[in-house]
């Protein structure tokens, strides 16, 4: 019994180091060789991103404990007014941290981080009141002296009182323009702030959006390591037997799954049917880019075969995630146009220079734009997966080739408009069987590898089925679901994927990567407290879904290519690596 307990023990303990320790070891921010001055400017980042989320996960206790105003901005919130200035220098923060890091990056993001800085300094000066013409020339300053330090200091190495003058320039210059378009209006008894602060992170929540998108990945991802090593550290630690039972609890806990799938596809036969046979066309032509990766992939150093893994695919998921997120929400430009076309419009410009931005805007937000970035994305990953896997690297290879497929697929779903909320089950239930299929092979050739790497297959569909569970006590607290996962994926992603922050070139410094990763997740998590403290997340961005459409993407690629490996590992007569 002690030995028993004991191999319990030491396989959770193992699971936990696996699945959490190591992802958060290698691809948190490391402080080694930074430069003076900049661990104190990424502490009040850290600080800050911290008591957003505290914001979020505090949200229902807030709106309990503070007075709610009600605004109608279009729609009617209501807000806690009380915490509006603290969302304001949130948002500050987030976009000094992003400029300062920007002003040491190459050329042109520098100066695409200032054209952007400018944009949100003078916005507020915009919806204001027509007569408040002081805030305006105000603001016009701290642009204009912003873009001054950008000429001046760009590219000149990162000081860390470069923090302090962007910080100072920006929030300066938005706070002192919404105070006195305030004052203007306060003597009529209006409380125009709140408002301002509404509409200004309305209009901006679009940037959040491949932020949404790449956390849709991390409950899947999580669900697949934890299943992957499960059943080999089960299998080490315990024996056989130990496996035997967990497949015993799965099998019967897919069954109930199944049967009340069945019941849902009796009642809609041939939309189950798609389901099906999307499902099938997923993992169908991802096997078949498993070959063509094999088949293409130059030996290792050593002279042996390089294959993919799912420890490598894993790893590598971070590190696309964002990147691909943003050329699928090409709507972010939108977001962009219609800031620019509002300020141009202030400024007096003429009508057909702000009609273009408008004709643009209306393309970038529409389906056909979404579908043309779909699809360019699609293809480009497909392409580029090939090409890696070309050049020796066989796991990125093989993840781009199963997201790009996944981006493809969706895509036709999206122009049959196929509902996309049973995907997910399909998959599951297509991966099953596939473990099932598994499972007779082990039988046959009673094999304890083949037999652990079956099981492992089942373990997959059924943490993938249930993945939801890991976002739902995050949901609970807040109370509003849509925000959970998403807050879920902010927080996972930025303990487990800042990995990039760590590197230096003499284009993208360390500084103004870590700085940039600061300043990003900062935003997107204080768009996520705003939302959960106005209860208006479809009024920001619906995080809900577009965190579906990563989970489908993302998630859909890679719990098939765990599936599939694991089935290599079966016709191997091997464990899942």
């Amino acid at each position: 019994m002690r030995t028993i307990l004991t191999g319990i023990g030491g396989t959770i303990a193992a699971l936990v180091r696996r699945v959490i320790v190591e992802p958060v070891r290698s691809g948190r921010l490391r402080t080694a060789d930074w430069p003076a001055g900049l661990l104190p400017v990424a502490v009040v980042g850290i600080s800050a991103i911290v008591v957003a989320v505290m914001l979020t996960l505090a949200s229902g206790l807030m709106r309990s404990l503070l007075p709610l105003t009600l605004l109608d901005v279009g729609r009617v919130v209501a807000i806690p007014r009380a915490l509006d200035w603290l969302l304001f220098a949130l948002t500050t923060l987030s976009l000094t941290l992003a400029m300062t890091g920007a002003l040491h990056a190459r050329a042109w993001l520098r100066w695409v981080m200032a054209g952007f800085s400018a944009l949100v300094v003078l916005f507020p000066s915009v919806i204001g009141l027509e007569d408040a013409i002081a805030a305006r020339y105000l603001a016009l300053g701290g642009v204009a002296l912003l873009i001054v330090v950008v000429a001046v200091r760009g590219g000149r190495g990162f000081r860390w009182w470069d923090f302090i003058v962007v910080g100072t320039l920006i929030g300066g210059s938005l706070i002192a323009s919404v105070g006195i378009i305030s004052s203007s209006v306060g003597q009529f008894g209006f409380d125009v702030a709140p408002s301002i602060l509404v509409i200004t992170l309305t209009t901006l929540g679009n940037l959040a959006t491949p932020s949404a998108v790449a956390a849709g990945a991390v409950m899947a991802e999580l669900a697949v390591g934890t299943a992957a090593w499960t059943v080999g550290e089960v299998r080490r630690r315990i024996g056989l037997g130990a496996i035997v039972v967990i497949l015993a609890v799965v099998l019967a806990w897919r069954w109930v799954d199944l049967v009340g799938l069945a019941g849902t596809a009796a009642a809609a036969p041939s939309l189950w049917a798609v389901y099906a046979g999307w499902a099938t066309a997923l993992i169908v032509i991802i096997g078949g880019g498993m070959l063509v990766v094999r088949r293409i992939t130059p030996p290792d150093s050593s002279g042996h075969p390089a294959r993919p893994t799912l420890r490598g695919v894993l790893n590598e998921l971070s590190g696309i995630t964002l990147p691909i997120a943003a050329l699928l929400t090409i709507n972010v430009l939108g977001t962009v146009l219609t800031v620019l076309s509002s300020v141009l419009t202030m400024f007096g410009a003429p009508m057909p220079v702000t009609g273009i931005l408008d004709v643009a805007f209306a393309f970038l937000v529409g389906d056909v734009a979404f579908r043309v970035a779909m699809t360019v994305t699609g293809i480009g990953a497909v392409i580029t997966g090939l090409v890696l896997a070309r050049r020796g690297r066989p796991s990125i290879g093989l993840l781009l080739f199963a997201v790009g497929t996944a981006t493809l697929l969706l895509w036709i779903g999206q122009v049959v408009e196929l509902p996309d909320r049973g995907l997910d089950d399909a998959l599951a239930a297509a991966i099953t069987l596939l473990g099932l299929a598994a499972l007779v092979l082990a039988l046959e050739r009673r094999s304890r590898e083949v037999f652990a790497s079956a099981t492992t297959i089942v373990l997959i569909a059924a943490l993938y089925a249930h993945r939801e569970v890991l976002a739902d006590p995050v949901a609970a607290i807040i109370g509003a679901a849509g925000v959970g996962a998403v807050l879920f994926g902010q927080v996972w992603g930025f303990l487990s994927g800042s990995g990039t922050a760590n590197g230096d070139s003499a284009r993208y410094p360390r500084p103004s990567r870590v700085l940039i990763v600061l300043g990003s997740t900062l935003f997107a998590i204080t768009l996520l407290a705003a939302s959960a403290l106005w209860r208006d997340a479809e009024g920001i961005i619906p995080f809900d879904s577009f965190a579906r459409v990563g989970d489908t993407i993302f998630g859909g690629a890679v719990v098939t290519v765990a599936a599939l490996l694991a089935v290599r590992a079966v016709l191997r007569d091997r464990e899942i690596q």
